[in-house]
């Protein structure tokens, strides 16, 4: 009977598991962003995360260099602009667009 229980016990939980009951996102994430861009747009989002998933560790780096991210154990990387061909997986969140902006005591003395 005690063996019985204990294979019901067992099948029970594999059936939890099987059904996603045990899902929750756990561990570390690395992510890596641009200072400004980061702090603006990046960190609200890991908040959120974080509030929803508290047992989710976030190492968040902002920094402008280019990381190695294999090298240097970095999960995620939100970069801005063109890509180098790489093995890397990327995909475009977002666009933006430049503006050259000038006051027109510059653009008198230096040009358009």
């Amino acid at each position: 009977l005690a063996a019985c229980r204990r294979i019901l016990g067992e099948v029970s939980e594999a059936e939890r598991t099987a059904a996603g009951e045990y899902s929750s996102p756990t561990g570390e994430l690395v992510i890596t962003a641009p200072v400004v861009f980061g702090r603006l747009h990046v960190l609200p989002v890991v908040t959120a995360f974080l509030a929803a998933y508290p047992e989710v560790a976030i190492r968040l780096t902002l920094s402008d260099r280019i990381t190695q991210l294999v090298e240097e154990h970095i999960d995620l990387a939100v970069r801005i602009g063109e890509l180098p061909d790489s093995a890397m997986v990327a995909m475009r969140v977002g666009a933006i667009r430049r503006i050259v902006c000038a006051s027109p005591a510059y653009l008198a003395e230096h040009g358009t």
